[in-house]
């Protein structure tokens, strides 16, 4: 038999699994963002070849077309994941959850080995898992405007 649902329990392997899941679906977004840019510039090289050649519309999308694949190509060429990171972090995960595992069926101070474990390998593995540009050792370049002290 069942027995007696612990709810506590329930809500804590939940958000063990919530936070692996999201993980997964943002290393799967990015994926497919880039296929939509893909897509979208197919379909404008598409429509720049309907038209005929002395077009004035034809010379403006060109443009957008070429300036399109120059910042996907650079995209993908400067952003990356950190793969050793998202690696770390998920074996966090995997240790949290063999913790909560353990404090299924045992005292409540596996609670407290499992939540950071699971909490800081979700976080590195979404931090590092996010494409960005970053130096050959895995770290983040900040971008935008820098500031000189």
């Amino acid at each position: 038999m069942l027995g007696v649902v612990d709810w506590d329990v329930v809500a804590k392997v939940t958000s063990a699994i919530a936070g692996t899941a999201a993980v997964v679906t943002k290393v799967f977004a990015d994926r497919s963002a880039a296929g939509r840019r893909r897509a979208e510039i197919k379909s404008d090289v598409e429509l720049m070849n309907m038209l005929p050649l002395g077009n004035p519309s034809r010379e403006l999308l060109d443009e957008h077309v070429r300036l399109s694949i120059e910042r996907l190509v650079r995209r993908e060429r400067e952003r990356r994941r950190d793969a050793s990171g998202v690696v770390l972090g998920l074996v966090l995960i995997v240790l949290g959850l063999v913790f909560a595992r353990f404090a299924v069926n045992a005292s409540a101070w596996w609670w407290l080995a499992a939540a950071p474990f699971g909490a800081l390998g979700a976080y590195g593995a979404m931090e590092s898992g996010a494409r960005r540009r970053r130096d050959e050792r895995g770290h983040v370049i900040p971008e935008g405007p820098q500031s000189s002290s």
